[in-house]
């Protein structure tokens, strides 16, 4: 069976997702400043979305072209608000029920 030409594409992105879920993890616990919090979510939605996208393609099901614009939209702000969440309740001892 051979290789499809994408398939490394979709391995670089998953070590890139646990080494970028690395950096914002020790980020967020030594506290170097929670300005980069929100970058930290962007650079997370955008590999999240090329993954989904290779995903597609390798697994031989591509998506239109129009969902790669629908797919970025809506993790880039859900990435934003679960880290917010991570942050607020369950580090910062925030009230989970809100």
């Amino acid at each position: 069976m051979q290789k499809h030409p994408l398939a490394s594409r979709r391995t670089v992105l998953v070590i890139a997702i646990y080494v970028l879920c690395l950096l914002w993890g020790v980020n967020a616990g030594i506290g170097i400043g929670p300005q980069t919090q929100p970058l930290y979510g962007f650079v997370f939605a955008i590999i999240m979305a090329m993954f989904c996208i290779t995903d597609a393609h390798v697994r031989g099901k591509p998506l239109l072209r129009a969902y790669h614009w629908v797919i970025l939209a809506i993790i880039g702000p859900m990435m934003v608000y679960y880290a917010g969440y991570i942050a607020v309740v369950l580090l910062g001892g925030g009230d989970p029920s809100v």
